[in-house]
């Protein structure tokens, strides 16, 4: 059911297109023709100093290689990812309670939490979704190690695990996350898993070196009192109450009055269940998994919450399967009404803003430029989605300019001479946005 639950919800994103960040990524075929070898678009930091090699830097070449600018292949992968993490959970949050309704609800939670919206409707986000499955088949390999004893899981774990750090950054969190496991299920088994905590410490050590933390921008790091009000927005968005001006509802005291019950209702089964130590690593896992992110209080995304709330749902649904029912059912239906009609408002943003750029794309192509094209009423979207990131490289347009008369924006300004030039003497084209159907 959960899986299913997950294809109702997102199965739209299927026919979405490319935006934003794919851009970028699938241009890396064109950086081996032009000469850097292999290993440097594999290994070499990019986009804010981050090494992504099987999220992000194979996933699109090899796709790329295949479907070219077929965009279905892409979303099919995404969604699919999606689904076997949302069936690890289901087994994960099972394992941990003792609950077959336990990881039912855990699942179902976690699907239609609209954190998870984002990246499964956005091509760049399968570094998000890829990272869910991971850190759950982590946990459901070290699960089935304590359960068994036996040592080809454990092994597995650690192969994942690795593995895990051409996904995203946030896998060195793992080995915490895992001895907490440990902590309460057996600990005289500590001692194998603290293991993996110097692989952690390696890879953060040697990122530091190829990357360093940036100074200033959106990504610099703050280490002050503010990371409390940074970790009270995330709180208010993972409940799904923070996004409440998607669908149209503006008001502050609603968002409190449907936020704390949910909130406290979690309290409270935590502390009439407290001698079970298990409830204690739900809390945890929302914790460890975010605290990396709460210094980047200029660059706060949605999506980052994806494995963050895995937590919290595993924690919400045990208190669906195991609280008092009075209380727990009505706070999950709410906790329902407000993130299912957010998620379908974000995945139905990402296909109509793909859309327009898809046509937009297609009506460069149906002009067959040969050098130059000059673009008039691009408007911000556009620029920001599609030309900002240099898409229409894919198709040998390497000279774009926004018309004379645009805002300015550097790198893409072209004066009206120049312009008038470039079209007398037959070297450029015009497409005039403004004029498409929106």
């Amino acid at each position: 059911m959960p899986p299913f639950a997950g294809l109702l919800l997102y199965g739209s994103s299927l026919t979405a297109w490319f935006q934003k960040d794919d851009f970028a990524w699938l241009q890396l075929r064109d950086l081996l023709a032009q000469g850097k070898s292999i290993w440097w678009i594999l290994f070499e930091p990019l986009a804010q100093g981050t090494v992504r090699t099987l999220s992000e830097r194979l996933f699109f070449l090899s796709f790329y290689e295949f479907f070219g600018l077929h965009a279905f292949p892409y979303h099919l992968a995404g969604l699919l990812t999606f689904l076997i993490a949302v069936t690890l959970l289901q087994s994960v949050a099972e394992k941990l309670t003792g609950s077959r309704a336990a990881g039912f609800w855990s699942a179902m939670l976690w699907v239609v939490n609209a954190a998870v919206a984002t990246p499964v409707a956005w091509i760049s986000g399968m570094n998000e979704v890829m990272f869910a499955a991971f850190f759950l088949l982590d946990l459901w390999l070290l699960l089935r190690w304590l359960e068994t004893g036996e040592n080809r899981y454990f092994a597995a774990q650690c192969a994942t695990f690795l593995l895990g750090f051409g996904v995203i950054e946030l896998n060195a969190v793992y080995p915490a996350v895992a001895l907490l496991v440990v902590w309460i299920r057996k600990r005289n088994q500590i001692w194998k898993v603290a293991s993996l905590i110097p692989i952690s410490a390696i890879f953060a050590m040697v990122h530091l070196l190829v990357a360093p933390v940036q100074g200033a921008g959106p990504y610099r790091m703050y280490f002050d009192p503010r990371i409390a009000s940074t970790l009270i927005t995330y709180i208010n968005w993972a409940l799904g109450t923070g996004w409440l001006r998607l669908v149209g509802l503006n008001s502050f005291a609603l968002r409190i009055v449907l936020a704390v019950p949910i909130a406290l209702g979690l309290l409270f089964f935590l502390l009439i269940n407290r001698r079970d130590r298990t409830i204690l690593l739900f809390p945890a896992i929302f914790l460890i998994v975010l605290a990396p992110l709460l210094p980047l209080r200029d660059h706060m995304e949605y999506e980052y919450l994806t494995v963050p709330v895995i937590g919290l749902a595993m924690w919400g649904g045990w208190a669906v399967a195991a609280g008092v029912r009075r209380i727990a059912i009505p706070l999950a239906l709410v906790y329902f009404a407000v993130s299912i009609p957010i998620g379908h408002v974000l995945v139905t943003q990402y296909n109509t803003r793909s859309a327009r750029l898809k046509n937009v794309f297609e009506a460069v192509q149906a002009l067959h430029p040969t050098r130059m094209l000059i673009v008039k009423g691009a408007g911000q979207e556009t620029f920001d989605d599609m030309l900002y990131h240099r898409a229409l490289n894919l198709i040998g347009i390497r000279e774009v300019y926004l018309d004379s008369t645009d805002p300015f924006h550097a790198g893409f300004s072209i004066d009206a001479e120049s312009e008038k030039r470039a079209i007398d003497e037959g070297r450029a084209a015009i497409l005039d946005i403004s004029q498409m159907r929106r």
